[in-house]
Order: structure tokens, then sequence, then C-alpha cells
């Protein structure tokens, strides 16, 4: 198994779990320490917009940038889709401000859809989509069945059930949310090209997004 450093433990907790291995000794070390054993990524569930605890008060320097962001959100509500790009440096309050039109959106009837990607999951294929697929296939399978769902698994089983999804819909969304389907049929997708592949992924996403028009989707990255 990989061992790393206490130093690295430290980095990586938030995201990772990690089991404290027994002492050990390595050559070029004095002594006796311990080492951490990497296992699990630490999933991030609650990606809601949350209440803010202040009242926002918008600064006159981004006044522009929330007023470019609340356009887009109009012409999305009008049926055009949208792409906008939001960058600069740290603790200048973009997130804050995509909160803030993100809560404006669900309160004109949008379904939220929101995803947060650190620099260790830019190794990991799909991962910041992976948020996203599992939250738009418990909201569709809530939404549809007028009951609480919690997981993505019981709603892949009843998108599946009411046939929202075929078989293959699921195998598909398996390449991006690995707990719905098994290795086994996800070994079906080995032999496709990428393109073929992203292409009938993309399919079965479209299934459950229409059902949940209009949506945004927050891709934010640290």
């Amino acid at each position: 198994s990989t061992l790393v450093s206490k130093r690295i433990y430290s980095h990586s907790k938030k995201f990772i779990h990690f089991i404290k291995s027994q002492e050990i000794q390595v050559k070029g070390k004095d002594g006796f320490f311990h080492a951490y054993i990497p296992q699990t990524r630490i999933e991030r569930q609650n990606l809601e917009i949350a209440e803010p605890q202040q009242p926002f008060v918008i600064m006159p320097s981004r006044q522009s940038a929330m007023d470019s962001l609340m356009q887009v959100k109009e012409r999305a509500g009008e049926g055009k889709p949208t792409i906008c790009f939001v960058s600069g440096g740290p603790f200048l309050g973009k997130s804050r401000l995509i909160d803030e039109v993100a809560g404006k959106a669900a309160n004109d009837g949008f379904t939220i859809l929101k995803s947060f990607r650190t620099s260790l999951d830019s190794f990991t294929s799909f991962f910041p989509l992976r948020q996203i697929v599992s939250a738009a296939m418990i909201k569709c399978a809530m939404l549809t069945a007028g009951r609480e769902i919690d997981n993505e698994v019981s709603a892949a089983n009843y998108l599946v059930d009411e046939n929202i999804f075929k078989k293959t819909d699921r195998v598909n969304i398996g390449s991006i949310v690995p707990t719905v389907a098994d290795e086994q049929l996800l070994s079906l997708l080995s032999g496709l090209n990428p393109k073929a592949r992203t292409r009938t992924i993309v399919d079965s996403l479209m299934k459950i997004l229409k059902l949940l028009q209009p949506f945004m989707i927050i891709l934010e990255g640290d």
C-alpha cells in the first residue's frame, strides 16, 4: 500500500480519508515514526446554495460583474443556453457573487447544480461532473417520484424502474458516478473510442437534465 508523510497528510486530510500506520523506520531517517495510508476520497455532498449569514451588499467595483451575471441568468431564463466564466485571484468575492446570482435563479424556478473541484481532483476523469450528475439524478428522481430520495444509487434504481433511464444509460452515467454501475457493466464501455463514449454519456445525461429545466450548473475550483 501507499504511505505518505505527516506533511502530505496535513495538507490532504480535508479531501482524503487516511489510516495512521504503526511506527516504521526507513532508510535515511533516524528513529521510528508514523506514516499515513490513504484510503478513499472525501466526497463533498452538501453543495446547496446556503443562506448568507449577512445581507449581501454589492461593492461598487463588483457592480459590473453582478450585472453581467444577471444578464446571463436572464438569457438562460429565456431558453437561450449560456456559458459564463468567472475568474480572478483569491479573496475577491467570486463565490459570494455567484451564490447570490444562483440564489436569485433558484427563486425564479431554476434547478441549481453545483460542484467544487480542488487541485487534487484534476487527475481524476470526469470528477468535476460527479457531484453535478449525482445531484441531477437525485433531484430528477425526487421530482418525478414526489418523495425524498437521499442517494444516487436509489435515484438510479428509480429512474430505471420508471423507464426514464434504460440500463445502458445507467452504465453510461456509471462512467461519471461509479457507485451506480458495477465494474462488469462498466467494462462494456472500454472498447468505445473517447468521442463515441462522451457522446453516449451526454445523451444519457440529457434525459435527466431536460426534466430539470431551467437549470444552472456551477463548476467551481479552488
